[in-house]
């Protein structure tokens, strides 16, 4: 696929010509398609260009025949063909930031595809769900037209309050007598702005939790799924409302 694809983008730089930058980077580029061509025949170490890591070379033996000629067939073109005319995609079958190094980046999404949603939620393999809010809905609204106020109401409503302050049930106040601390309501109220679900015991440091009434065992807070809010003694229907509260009004 990959190699067909550099062997179109090729056949479209020959019409439009290829990619701005490329004359900069054509040594290198081609020395990378050399390079592909060579994975496809299994080419020997000693003649890879440039490389301290070397590719898996397709095994001509439990590859069947049509399809390992394609394959070669592909690199044959895409290679002679950028010869000629250079390549009008600088990448074709591979754009980055791709998972979770994309959510590092401050990227709206994880790869090349369009966003599916404003506000998505992932789920975290050690319980709650990390939410993520597209950054174009603030200057789209400035663009269409809204007010300051407006965007911030409508902000407001699509991202929550991101902040237990405020809240009528789990707030800084109703966990004071549950062993949490000014210091340690304001740290673990720190990440709700990327958090949908209830604080992780994790958050506040060895002595805080020594002082919650919590009878769970360590093992049993470090489980997916054990709710610190329910644990503290708050009712679920009031741990569902700070979620609403905080995440998803």
């Amino acid at each position: 696929m990959t190699g067909e694809s550099y062997a179109a983008s090729a056949e479209l730089a020959e019409h439009l010509g290829p990619f701005p930058g490329y004359a900069a980077n054509e040594r290198h580029m081609l020395r990378v398609i050399r390079n592909h061509r060579r994975a496809a025949y299994d080419a020997p170490a000693a003649e890879y260009e440039g490389l301290s890591v070397l590719p898996m070379g397709v095994d001509p033996q439990p590859t069947p025949r049509d399809l390992l000629q394609a394959a070669r067939a592909a690199w044959d073109r895409a290679l002679a063909g950028g010869e000629l005319h250079g390549y009008r995609n600088a990448q074709t079958t591979l754009l980055a930031p791709t998972g979770t190094i994309g959510l590092l980046m401050d990227c709206d999404t994880t790869g090349v595809e369009p966003d599916f949603a404003l506000v998505k939620f992932k789920k975290l393999a050690g319980g709650g769900y990390f939410k993520i809010a597209n950054q174009s809905i603030e200057p789209a609204l400035k663009n269409l037209g809204y007010s300051p106020e407006e965007r911030r109401r409508i902000l407001t409503y699509v991202l929550g309050a991101l902040t237990l302050d405020g809240a009528p049930h789990v707030n800084r106040e109703s966990r004071a007598p549950r062993g949490s601390r000014t210091t340690t309501s304001r740290r673990s109220s720190a990440p709700f702005p990327a958090s949908s679900s209830s604080p992780s015991p994790s958050m506040p440091g060895p002595s805080a939790r020594r002082r919650w009434p919590v009878s769970a065992s360590p093992w049993r807070r470090r489980q997916p799924g054990f709710d610190l809010l329910t644990a503290l003694g708050f009712t679920l229907g009031r741990s569902r409302r700070r979620t609403r509260l905080s995440a998803a009004r």
